[in-house]
């Protein structure tokens, strides 16, 4: 039996070639096999998606979407072209529409994922004419009916009327030219025309599964193939609460006639989607009663007939929770262990996130070692489907140092780390990705390794690398040993990051300049120089408020006079309710001494006292916040600081509501 990453293998080495004859061949045989083996058991389906085919880390959209057309045009009467296709379109829908909530997307990529569906559904019908039992294309149509809503002309073809109604008629020019832009991101162009005739093997419609397409689907396909479980476990994605289902009608379908056919691990599988749903968002340590029923569900989880695919899933989904919920670092670690040993063998999960850096941060922070033979395997088994850097990244650096039983190889090493550099530009939000690889390992001790990989992503440009290199080399690392402090390479690897383009790198150096320096505002250059870095760092989400911050302050210090109201009321003021506590509390701080100075605000001691006064309230015990105070209230001795209180009160006529804080909260 083909694993998916050894199939993948040789698919790639025939979209290498452009054998399009084979590929089609290839697949052909794939889709045999699949039909003849147990229903759950061949990976024949994910296959099918493009990703099987093509390293989007190394190709672009458009280079897919020209590959497979002349696919299509070398193989016109092929099924699985015109299928690969479509699932194609579907995942650029899925794309331009995005992955947050409805509400958050705009009209334009709505819009444009409503052409891709387009797309996708003329080429899905085109597939379902080519075969006689196309389910990997009824499928595909499920999941886009409960992704989206099918189109338009697909309905009028099922209500026997002629298929007229597209997404881009009497749209706004402007609307239309941005969604076009959306498909032209992703190589596609808008469906030229849509089809006339539905393919012949299909039945019409009931009236109910006009507005619920998924429901069509699902039993068309399993007429094709009865007990399809692969369609019953995309059919029950969707019927989880966040898609609008529930947890109960998850359990219908699992215990239903659609079911009829499956033996329990396989209705397990369909239970899996609901129940682990139900407990992903694991408590806090100090949710006692919230952790224990969720340590009861796991367990009694396990006391079921599960397939190798849900028993490995659940124990390591529980390793993580028993590390972060119980802080049972032995019985999560164990956990781990058994859930490599449950998987088929060369399986493991494809996220590096949850139980992969769980069973990471306990064979390194935790130096659990017992089993470093299976933390190994663990890696190599995600290092073969060749997606993730971290794994890739891990291995090197066992490649490199010997570690947790890699043989000794730095040419492997190397190779394996130029793969991660390519693939980490996909995984910069995920928690645990490669610097974060880094940074846990030097963070157990290993110093040497950790920086070993952190240089080597540095050289090779990953995002942020240097700026991490930074971090190193001025000290900023916890437990960092004095060897590694070395201002020439702190400057060095600042430089760079500032030449990648890195918004962390421009406030780093900003503060640099600032607080380091020595240099003097006042001089034009300096000012211009210092604010332009720190308005460009705001590109990255974590320095947008600090940056801001530190503008305002340095307009109000060193501006013209406009400059300095701008940087109170526009800089300063718009961080007073920021969600970052010290960044609120700061702010305030620095309002106060503009009052205090009459600086980019009037001069009111009476409104200075009240903002320092609000800054401490909003982060108490703070130093530097309590420091503003101090020199705000003249706090050298008691009675300068009364004189200073009952002064301000008896001046504060001048000022209006606008200049003092929020009131507290009552």
């Amino acid at each position: 039996m083909h694993t998916l990453s050894t199939l993948r293998l040789h698919v790639r080495d025939l979209v290498r070639t452009a054998a399009y004859a084979e590929l089609d061949h290839y697949y052909n045989e794939l889709e045999a096999q699949w039909l003849e083996a147990p229903t759950g058991s061949h990976p024949y389906i994910d296959a099918t998606q493009a990703g099987t085919l093509f390293d989007y880390s190394t190709q672009s959209y458009a280079s897919v979407a020209q590959f497979l057309q002349a696919w299509i045009a070398a193989c016109p009467e092929a099924y699985h072209p015109q299928l690969i296709w479509g699932k194609f379109c579907f995942g650029r829908a899925t794309d331009i529409r995005g992955y947050g909530w409805a509400q958050g997307v705009s009209q334009d990529c709505w819009l444009g994922a409503a052409m891709a569906c387009e797309n996708a559904t003329a080429a899905l019908l085109t597939a379902m004419q080519r075969s006689s039992r196309p389910v990997a294309a009824g499928m595909a149509m499920l999941q886009l009916s409960s992704h989206f809503q099918e189109p338009a002309w697909l309905l009028e073809l099922f209500r026997q009327q002629p298929a007229v109604t597209c997404a881009a008629n009497d749209q706004e020019p402007e609307l239309l030219a941005q969604a076009l832009a959306h498909l032209a991101d992703y190589g596609l162009t808008p469906l030229a025309q849509a089809p006339q005739a539905l393919p012949k093997l299909l039945p019409t419609r009931e009236a109910h599964e006009m507005d619920q397409g998924q429901d069509y689907w699902l039993h068309q396909i399993l007429q094709w193939r009865p007990a399809c479980l692969e369609a019953l476990l995309a059919y029950t994605n969707y019927l989880r609460p966040r898609w609008g289902g529930s947890y109960e009608d998850i359990e219908g379908l699992a215990s239903g006639p659609l079911a009829t056919g499956l033996d329990e691990a396989q209705r397990n599988a369909i239970r899996w989607v609901g129940a682990y749903d139900a407990i992903s968002d694991y408590p806090a340590a100090d949710e006692v009663s919230t952790a224990q029923a969720f340590q009861t569900r796991f367990e009694a989880w396990l006391q079921r007939d599960l397939r190798p695919e849900e028993r490995g899933d659940a124990l390591g989904r529980f390793a993580n929770f028993c590390s972060y919920s119980l802080n049972d670092e032995a019985r999560a670690y164990s956990l781990h262990v058994a859930s490599v040993a449950a998987f088929a063998p060369g399986v493991y999960f494809r996220e590096v996130d949850g139980p992969f850096h769980s069973f990471a941060y306990l064979t390194l922070i935790h130096q659990m070692t017992d089993h470093i033979d299976v933390f190994r395997d663990a890696i190599e088994r995600m290092c073969r489907m060749d997606e993730l850097a971290t794994p890739l990244a891990l291995a090197a650096v066992g490649h490199e140092f010997g570690l947790w039983g890699f043989a000794h190889d730095a040419e492997r090493a190397r190779t394996l780390l130029n793969r991660a550099a390519v693939l980490s530009k996909n995984q910069m939000d995920d928690n645990f990705n490669i610097l974060n690889a880094g940074y846990l390992l030097w963070d157990s001790g290993a110093h040497e390794a950790g920086y070993y990989l952190i240089r080597q992503c540095a050289e090779r440009r990953v995002h942020d690398a240097s700026s991490a290199m930074y971090d190193i080399h001025r000290g900023s690392r916890s437990n960092t040993p004095e060897s590694y402090i070395n201002d020439a390479a702190r400057e060095f690897w600042l430089e760079r990051a500032v030449a990648d383009g890195s918004a962390l790198a421009k406030y780093n150096m900003a503060w640099d300049r600032l607080f380091s320096q020595g240099l003097d505002f006042n001089e034009r250059k300096h000012f211009n120089a210092v604010r332009q870095l720190l308005q460009e760092s705001r590109e990255d989400p974590r320095c947008e408020a600090f940056a801001r911050l530190r503008i305002g302050v340095l307009q109000r210090d060193f501006g013209t006079l406009d400059e300095q109201e701008e940087g109170v009321q526009g800089y300063l003021r718009s961080l007073i309710d920021d969600q970052d506590d010290w960044a609120a509390a700061r702010a305030c701080a620095e309002i106060a001494l503009a009052y205090m100075n009459g600086r980019g605000a009037k001069r009111s001691r009476f409104a200075a006292i009240e903002w320092a006064q609000h800054a401490t309230r909003l982060l108490p015990d703070n130093e530097g916040i309590e420091e503003i105070e101090r020199e705000v209230l003249n706090s050298h001795s008691l009675v300068k600081t009364m004189g200073t209180v009952v002064g301000a009160f008896f001046k504060r006529g001048n000022i209006s509501p606008d200049d003092l804080p929020p009131k507290p909260a009552s």
